[in-house]
């Protein structure tokens, strides 16, 4: 990780999407189960979902890193879809109660 470099990240991302977002919500599987879900839905599989195993873990190990320095919730993705959307609502509800 390039921790010289998040400076320059924050005004990047700043100036083209604008303000940081106040809280994150990192929907997370294990890259196995995201795999298995990408080869199998309709359509053409990206030259990311082609990737080894490794560099998917890589990539989740450093969104799991990341997302440590924000407000956040992790929400374990490799459930049912319908207890994801649940519990991302419970979560966004309580946020904006206070």
């Amino acid at each position: 990780e390039r921790e010289d470099l998040r400076p320059l990240y924050e005004q990047l991302y700043a100036s083209v999407v604008g303000e940081l977002p106040v809280h994150y919500v990192l929907l997370d599987c294990p890259p196995e189960v995201g795999l298995a879900r990408a080869r199998g839905r309709k359509g053409e599989v990206s030259r990311i979902d082609m990737e080894d195993v490794s560099i998917h873990e890589r990539v989740r190990t450093a969104y799991l890193k990341e997302v440590q320095r924000y407000p956040h919730v992790v929400v374990d993705a490799a459930q049912e879809k319908a207890v994801v959307c649940d519990e991302v609502s419970v979560y966004i509800a309580q946020l904006l109660q206070h």
